[in-house]
């Protein structure tokens, strides 16, 4: 069994982001496992070694050659299965689904219907058997985009005056660069001297009411339901992959300290060392710049090693 793209006889992560990294410049370091920030490295390479194996583990039992991992996540998760060519997956469990190039993939056959709720309502569905509650809980700044102004005030129990910031930047031709200077507390008549009281009220009225709103739900938290509709057994497959063990994404950057949102870096154990590879420099004393033949030589070794054992399993099997 292979993930796409992940050779599995190294450190899953770490083939993975490698061979992401092919195309741009790459920065490597190494760092001794025994110190505190090895050790925290090498817990979590274990995890998401853990967090790959499982989810191969679960594509495995359903017969998939490949699978996709999640990329939103550091390690972990299922997205699509890919089946054997002699395979023809059961259209009552199995939906076709295109990832990039590959029009092969499989997922769950089940339509899913996604409702954000206070966390007080979300969890009353919990156990539910066509429902997920998902188990991060969100502020309201987080999520207020996915409510309109309106239906913000009704939950906070903001009775709305006056159009939005917004919509009165409209009305009254006020640019962009003002409203934002609007929205961060700079006094109307600073900005805007030439309005009439009656504007210059309203957009005072508006702020306020926003205002409002933000100190009346920044104690409210939400969650995701997800609902689903299809076969059972489809349900529970997908169920099944809701709940698979996660590295999210971000955790190995933030202990390394590598500043990057879009780039993970990868983690391989070899011989009393963590070496990393990063899409951006590190700024951190503790780790040891490497040169791009040691590293090379480092994963060379490891692949030789693991063809070596592997061969080795192959013919302890055969007898």
């Amino acid at each position: 069994m292979h993930t796409h793209s992940i050779y599995r006889t190294i450190s899953p992560r770490y083939c993975y982001l490698y061979e992401k990294f092919i195309q741009m410049e790459i920065h490597y370091y190494k760092i001794e496992k025994e110190s505190e920030l090895g050790k925290l490295a090498a817990r979590l390479l274990g995890d998401m070694e853990d967090a790959d194996r499982i989810a191969d583990i679960v594509a495995d039992k359903y017969g998939a050659k490949e699978f996709y991992t999640d990329t939103t996540n550091d390690a972990g998760g299922i997205v699509a299965l890919e089946f054997p060519d002699n395979v023809i997956p059961d259209p009552n469990l199995w939906a076709n689904f295109q990832i990039a190039d590959n029009p092969k993939c499989y997922v769950p056959n089940v339509r899913i219907k996604e409702e954000l709720m206070e966390s007080e309502k979300a969890l009353q569905f919990e156990g539910v058997a066509n429902k997920t509650v998902s188990k991060q809980e969100m502020s309201f700044e987080q999520v207020q985009f996915r409510f309109s102004r309106e239906e913000a005030a009704q939950m906070a129990g903001v009775k709305l005056t006056t159009a939005s910031l917004e919509r009165l930047g409209k009305r009254h031709q006020i640019d962009r660069r003002k409203l934002n200077m609007l929205s961060m507390g700079v006094p109307v008549e600073v900005i805007l001297p030439g309005l009439s009281d009656d504007i210059k009220t309203d957009i005072r009225l508006s702020i306020m009411e926003d205002k409002q709103i933000q100190d009346a739900m920044k104690n409210r938290k939400f969650r995701l339901v997800h609902t689903y509709e299809g076969k059972k057994k489809a349900i529970e497959i997908y169920q099944e992959w809701m709940n698979l063990p996660v590295v999210p994404f971000g955790t190995v950057n933030a202990a390394l300290g590598a500043k990057s949102d879009t780039h993970r870096c990868g983690l391989l154990d070899h011989d009393g060392w963590i070496y990393i590879t990063s899409a951006v420099e590190i700024d951190n004393p503790e780790l040891l710049l490497v040169s791009q033949t040691e590293f090379a030589a480092v994963t060379a070794e490891i692949r030789a090693k693991s063809v070596c054992a592997e061969n080795m399993l192959n013919a302890e099997n055969a007898n």
